[in-house]
């Protein structure tokens, strides 16, 4: 995971249209890693799933999504340990 892969998609790309491209990965197609930073289709979905829950999380709480990215590291953090 990179957190800056989950910036630059926050700041190129909607909500709706970041739910296509997770559903394309989802149903087995490839994205372009120039559109989705990502070694693979894994690390792509991380991507994709972070700046749905930043996105979905600061309209929620009335924060920035960049500060929903702190809070979305910390979580990945804590699932790990």
């Amino acid at each position: 995971m990179q957190l800056q892969a989950i910036k630059k998609l926050l700041e190129s790309l909607s909500l709706d249209e970041l739910k296509a491209l997770e559903n394309k990965l989802l149903e087995g197609d490839s994205i372009d890693p120039s559109q989705v930073p990502g070694v693979d289709e894994g690390e792509q979905l991380t991507h994709l799933s972070g700046a749905i829950w930043c996105l979905e999380q600061s309209a929620a709480q009335g924060t920035t999504p960049h500060e929903q990215v702190r809070h979305f590291a910390a979580r990945v953090r804590n699932s790990i340990s």
